[in-house]
């Protein structure tokens, strides 16, 4: 547990005492000692003051009038409201010392007769408290998430077996209305170029009667023979498309299995961001001008000419 200890220059002697007896209880405690030469302090400091899990400050009249003191209670107190894990302890030195009023509320410590190892006695006692609660929280936090992974990984074999049964079916269709599509081909094709002999050729309304019948037969087995192509193609689409989805799942399954203890929830998501494909049903683009034979336009044009 992360532990930062704010305090005037003045009260040094007690802020080292107070860190070195948290630091023997196997607590991280930053102290500005450990502040490398040429490093930037107010950067130090407020990076450590974030991170920190718990923050005590050291309240003496020294303190009154330490701009430093005044910037990292307001800093503790303000990540205290938005950070609810974090803890924040003030310690009171002086009788007299003037308590801030925004922290007022907070129960605070206060050192009797100067006797400083009762204080620090009821720090760690408050820290140790503190911490055992971030474990709890933290385990808590820790089953959640491996329920949520262990109902994750069987929704996603359960997505991928619908998503391969649905591959499969959606190119069954396709191979079946391709077949369909070329069989009506050949059919209107024999069936455009049979003659039939029963007619007389001196007769020319008969003839261009046949013939006319014959067109627009024609042109509706080969409009039919479009659609079938085309609903083919859109089977096949939809079946190339959950290919590409099972791909995308398959990544993410490898992700969740290689990194699933140690991923965040956003690294999940976008991990499996990629499976539903955007784009809509092929289905949904198709228009009747893609097949309809036109029959009343070939009429008015053969009546015109």
């Amino acid at each position: 547990m992360k532990v930062f200890i704010s305090y005037s220059n003045k009260d040094r002697d007690i802020a080292r005492l107070l860190s070195s007896s948290l630091i023997e209880n196997n607590f991280d405690v930053f102290f500005d000692d450990y502040i490398l030469a040429g490093s930037n302090l107010y950067s130090e400091i407020s990076k450590n003051l974030l991170k920190a899990d718990a923050v005590i400050i050291l309240l003496s009249k020294n303190s009154e009038d330490s701009i430093w003191i005044k910037h990292e209670m307001l800093n503790a107190y303000s990540n205290l409201e938005k950070k609810k894990s974090s803890i924040f302890i003030p310690i009171i030195l002086d009788d007299d010392v003037v308590v801030p009023n925004f922290i007022r509320d907070i129960l605070y410590i206060r050192v009797i007769n100067n006797n400083i190892s009762v204080a620090i006695g009821q720090v760690l006692s408050a820290l140790k408290l503190h911490e055992h609660k971030l474990i709890e929280q933290k385990e808590e936090k820790r089953k959640v998430e491996e329920k949520v992974k262990i109902s994750l990984s069987e929704y996603i074999t359960e997505v991928f077996q619908v998503l391969k049964m649905g591959e499969k079916r959606n190119k069954y269709f396709a191979i079946i209305l391709y077949a369909l599509s070329i069989f009506t081909l050949i059919i209107s094709t024999g069936f455009l170029f049979d003659s039939d002999t029963t007619i007389s050729t001196e007769n020319f309304v008969l003839v261009g009667t046949f013939f006319l019948k014959k067109i627009a037969i024609t042109t509706l087995l080969v409009a039919l023979a479009r659609l079938f192509f085309i609903l083919g193609k859109s089977f096949m689409v939809e079946s190339i498309r959950n290919s590409d989805r099972r791909h995308a799942i398959s990544f993410g399954k490898f992700f969740l299995d290689a990194f699933g203890e140690e991923a965040t929830r956003d690294e999940i998501i976008n991990a499996f961001s990629a499976w539903n494909i955007d784009g809509g049903s092929s289905f949904r683009s198709q228009s009747t001008e893609e097949f309809d034979p036109k029959i009343i336009e070939l009429l008015k044009f053969i009546k015109k000419e």
